[in-house]
């Protein structure tokens, strides 16, 4: 649509050369030409054709001669001259001062009835052609083409090495489902090394579910690009993990697709696709940009309609490498990990649950898909193989000591041989996909308005890496239900027929001006903003606002007047704020230029926006934290009643409180930092736990009692404390079993109970499986592991000294397997007494 600003610029060029050739008065005819609207009847011919009704000459009166140039003359004027543009369409081609012209227009309104013998003729839109049909029948048909997960026009993973026609776009929806049950642990599997594939010391087998869904957008601007981008939001939940529900929002990616435009190598296609991949951080809102990934693909299809139309048969092939950094999304979850093990670690690797569940992996990986599709016009059956062969380009180190139980290492198959060499096809991720997409609506002619809809159902099976799990990788589905619409736009018309007058074009709407509040939310008496503040319009004027991380928020356009805002946040008091939004200043009109009458050049600008400023500013409440903890037996979740607990806060102090009927009990304003927990109650192992309490916030513990035995595991006998029960580690590993707690709390309470006890060796031994270096390692590691427990449950590190003798000390001939296991042991030696 034309508007009256675009209507002066083409009336400066008339006017100037007008000036330069003509008088005003004639000069202003062709003025008033430029003023005038488009013809509302389509196309019209340009200066110096055919304009007037069948059977007449090119222009002129009746038998005239073609482009006579001059004022006067008919129709014909060479483009530029008066009278060019006056005559188009008028029959005898009045010019100036000859007889038929309506009075004032001077033969320059082509639309003017009542002239000598002249009506305007519309021109008609003639019928496309056989070739034009063929070309709509391929635009028409390029509309089942539809999104992958990616984004990009393809299967479910496969990308087309081409796109729908030039001028259209898709959106899709994609719906991805799956649940089993000991897909992640499954005690009755094992590893080459024979060790069982569980996730927990309970042994069981996992429970999982999958939802998620696909949003994509792609757009195809030219006949060799495509751009697209889709946004991915999904949940797993496993009643094995912790927590058991792990959500993924908002995952992004961004593509650029390019091919050879269709028809240009005969049935086939190529071209290469990029991918930005934007993860988002665990624990937190927005984009982890060390985690940002690519993706970069080689594509190729092999279409047989273009050979012979009855074979209706389409063939692609994609060859890619993914540049993958979604490790960077957890490396701070498991450099905090690492926290709890004394062994020099730097990190400690996220369970195999949470892999799955994040989509993490620690490698790129070279991937192949190949698909084949029958495109009918209805429905178009599809099935696809792909495989993600792992590579180790940021040279990852898989640690043997460090992986969950039932996981292998990337170049080691069996953890317990270091010669096993890498592992196979079983857990590199590879799948089968099958399914079909319908197009109900799709009409050869085009003239359905939901010719572009479409519903996919897929069903992908895993082929590998569904039952051998390796650290680098991400577990691959067993099985996936997919469910999907589409829809796809052309954004060119067919042309029509028969000739259409369109509506005038509708008036300039000149926009509102528009007013908004923004303000700055503190603390009393600092700069620094507050963040994720609660900003409402008292009395509900509009939606409430949250400030941003530097404390600041925008409201919608506000009419003029008086506003209160009420500001809440945690940590601090609610506080009030109010603004005056004024009305705008009317803007003035515009000059008109050289004197001339009064007539519309440009239509009055809209009013730019306007900003009223205001100040929050909040009092901080006092900042400590509180806690709110549950005392409750080990074995059966009981509550216990009565116990005492005693904590001391990060400033030293010690503060006790006692557990009411229900285990419960609860400590107010305590200091933000560490805490010690120390749990006392009859008929209990004493029991020692640690916790973090932050500002502003409720800290809720839970502390696990073991009864005291009946018979009493832990004695001294002469210069050893004698244990009746083994301290247990995981396989090959320092790291102690949960079941191991309750003898641990015991030989803690002998210690305190004998302070004449002033220095004890702790030994730890091992059988001879492996090499001597590594048991070496490994019994030195065990034995300081628990010193390190015991140290955190009370005892003083001073009388403790940890020493490892791998090895060296049997109790028994390593020949059996119950003297190994006789042999793996830790002992207590007493060294000094009082």
């Amino acid at each position: 649509m034309r508007t009256k600003r675009a209507a002066a610029a083409h009336l400066l060029p008339s006017l100037l050369g007008c000036l330069a050739t003509l008088p005003l008065a004639l000069c202003w005819a062709s003025v008033a030409e430029a003023q005038q609207p488009q013809p509302p009847f389509g196309p019209q011919p340009p200066p110096g054709q055919p304009g007037g009704q069948p059977g007449g000459q090119p222009g002129g009166q009746p038998g005239g001669q073609p482009g006579q140039p001059g004022a006067g003359q008919p129709g014909g004027s060479a483009p530029g001259s008066f009278g060019g543009e006056a005559s188009v369409g008028v029959q005898g081609g009045a010019g100036v001062g000859q007889p038929g012209a309506a009075p004032g227009q001077f033969g320059a309104d082509p639309f003017a009835q009542g002239q000598a013998g002249g009506q305007f003729n519309a021109q008609a839109i003639v019928p496309p052609g056989n070739k034009d049909k063929d070309k709509w029948k391929a635009r028409n048909l390029s509309l089942i083409n539809q999104n992958n997960l990616a984004g990009s026009t393809g299967l479910l993973r496969t990308s087309f090495a081409g796109s729908g026609a030039e001028g259209t776009f898709r959106v899709g929806f994609l719906f991805d489902y799956f649940t089993a049950t000991g897909f992640l642990c499954d005690p009755a599997d094992s590893t080459a090394a024979g060790v069982p594939i569980t996730c927990s010391g309970q042994n069981r087998e996992d429970t999982a579910s999958h939802v998620g869904g696909f949003f994509s957008l792609s757009a195809t601007p030219f006949s060799f690009l495509e751009a697209y981008a889709s946004l991915r939001t999904y949940a797993n939940s496993n009643d094995q993990g912790s927590p058991q529900l792990l959500q993924v929002l908002g995952d992004t990616t961004i593509g650029l697709k390019g091919f050879t435009p269709p028809r240009l190598l005969g049935p086939i296609q190529a071209g290469a696709e990029a991918q930005l991949l934007l993860l988002n951080g665990t624990g937190d809102v927005g984009v982890s940009g060390g985690a940002t990934s690519a993706v970069f693909k080689i594509n190729g299809t092999f279409d047989a309609r273009e050979i012979k139309k009855e074979i209706p048969v389409r063939i692609n092939l994609n060859l890619g490498y993914k540049v993958d950094n979604s490790g960077a999304a957890v490396e701070a979850v498991e450099i905090a990990r690492a926290g709890a093990f004394n062994d020099g670690r730097d990190r400690q690797p996220i369970t195999r649950i949470e892999r799955f569940g994040l989509g993490i992996s620690k490698v790129d990986y070279f991937q192949t898909q190949l698909g084949v599709e029958i495109p009918f016009s209805f429905l178009q059956p599809f099935v696809e193989y792909s495989i993600d062969i792992p590579v180790n380009r940021s040279g990852y180190e898989c640690f043997t000591n460090r992986v969950s139980r039932g996981d292998v290492c990337l170049g080691l198959s069996d953890l317990s041989d270091p010669n096993s060499g890498s592992i196979g096809y079983d857990a590199v991720p590879s799948r089968l996909g099958i399914g079909t997409r319908v197009s109900p609506f799709q009409v050869v002619d085009g003239a359905s308005g939901f010719r572009g809809l479409s519903a996919l159902i897929g069903f992908e099976i895993g082929l590998s890496a569904t039952s051998t799990f390796v650290e680098e990788i991400v577990p691959q589905a067993p099985w996936t239900l997919y469910l999907g619409l589409g829809y796809a736009f052309d954004t060119k018309e067919k042309p029509v027929e028969n000739a259409m007058q369109a509506p005038p074009p509708p008036p300039v709407q000149v926009a509102a001006p528009q007013s908004y509040v923004r303000g700055f939310v503190h603390e009393t008496g600092k700069p620094e903003g507050v963040a994720n503040a609660i900003v409402a319009f008292q009395g509900g004027a509009q939606p409430p606002i949250a400030t941003g991380a530097d404390g600041r928020f925008l409201s919608r356009h506000v009419e003029p007047g008086s506003y209160t805002f009420e500001v809440s946040v945690n940590g601090f008091k609610p506080g009030t704020c109010t603004a005056t939004v004024n009305p705008p200043v009317p803007q003035p009109q515009q000059q008109q230029p050289f004197g001339l009458p009064a007539f519309p050049i440009a239509p009055p600008q809209p009013q730019g926006p306007s900003y009223t400023d205001v100040d929050c500013a909040l009092e901080a409440l006092p900042r400590a934290g509180t806690i709110e903890g549950t005392v409750k037996e080990a074995a059966g979740g009981a509550a216990v009643s009565g116990a005492v607990v005693s904590i001391t806060d990060a400033l030293g102090k010690t503060n006790k409180v006692t557990a009411d009927g229900g285990g419960k009990f609860k400590a107010d304003n305590v200091p933000p930092g560490e805490i010690s927990m120390r749990v006392e109650a009859s008929g209990f192992m004493t029991h020692v736990a640690s916790g973090e309490v932050r500002a502003n916030d409720v800290t809720k513990p839970t502390l696990s009692l073991n009864k005291r035995p009946k018979k009493a595991l832990v004695q001294i006998q002469g210069n050893e404390i004698k244990l009746s029960d083994k301290i247990l580690f995981e396989t090959d590993s320092h790291k102690i079993l949960g079941q191991s707690s309750a003898l641990l709390e015991e030989i803690a309470e002998v210690m305190q109970k004998n302070p004449n006890i002033e220095q004890v060796e702790i030994q730890g031994h091992t059988d001879n499986t492996g090499g001597r270096e590594h048991n070496q390692k490994l019994s030195d590691a065990r034995s300081t592991s628990v010193k390190d427990w015991l140290v955190k449950a009370g005892v003083s590190s001073s009388r403790l000294l940890a020493k490892g003798y791998g090895q060296d000390r049997p109790l028994a001939p390593n020949v059996t397997e119950a003297n190994r296991t006789k042999n793996r042991r830790v002992q207590f030696i007493i060294l000094k007494k009082k």
